[in-house]
């Protein structure tokens, strides 16, 4: 009898651990993210791009840092180059500094599924902002591992926005935080922004 009991325990501690190990290499390993062509068309500079992720890093950010569930795992703001190519700037956890990467690079590197756009309101000068974010690419801005918004030495992605917009004439006095922490998903319901992809 307890014989038996071990083997059938066995094929269900075996059959659990097939099931995770399909849903974990169909999740983490799916082909490329295309960039959708009408989401550069939209973009405009200044816009802010939300992320969702396919890594476990990302999972964390959208699942357990937070209360409020989220599809969203990063943020950075949009620049077009005169070509029309679509370029995001953001505070990267792989890089660990500020970074500025043409979209696709963005997306092939960092695993991403899904993107979003979203535009401020009011509108900002923009080349005033890309002046700016020029200079802390060249201030080499390094990125905070620790999430602690409370220091200005290192900033994660989302202190990058909420320590740059007031700079602009933009509030963050609104933006919701979650504990001690910012995340992408605050920027989705805040009122200075308006989804526009």
């Amino acid at each position: 009898m307890k014989q038996r009991k071990r083997l059938v325990f066995g094929i269900i501690l075996l059959s659990i651990t097939i099931i995770v190990a399909a849903f974990l290499t169909y999740r983490y390993t799916r082909p490329p993210f295309e960039v959708p062509a009408e989401l550069v068309q939209t973009a405009q500079t200044g816009d802010l791009i939300l992320c969702e992720g396919r890594s476990l890093k990302s999972d964390f950010v959208r699942f357990i840092g937070t209360s409020r569930k989220s599809e969203w795992s990063h943020i950075g703001i949009a620049r077009k180059d005169a070509s029309g190519r679509l370029w995001m700037i953001h505070m990267s956890s792989d890089e660990k500094h500020f970074i500025q990467q043409p979209i696709e690079d963005y997306v092939l590197t960092s695993r991403v599924q899904k993107l979003g756009l979203w535009r401020l309101t009011p509108s900002i000068d923009t080349t005033a902002l890309m002046t700016r974010l020029d200079a802390i690419g060249r201030e080499g801005k390094e990125f905070d591992g620790d999430f602690d918004i409370k220091d200005d030495s290192r900033w994660y992605c989302t202190e990058m926005l909420y320590r740059l917009l007031p700079e602009f004439g933009i509030s963050v006095s609104e933006l919701q935080l979650d504990g001690e922490y910012l995340y992408p998903v605050a920027f989705t319901t805040w009122t200075h922004t308006k989804r526009v992809y």
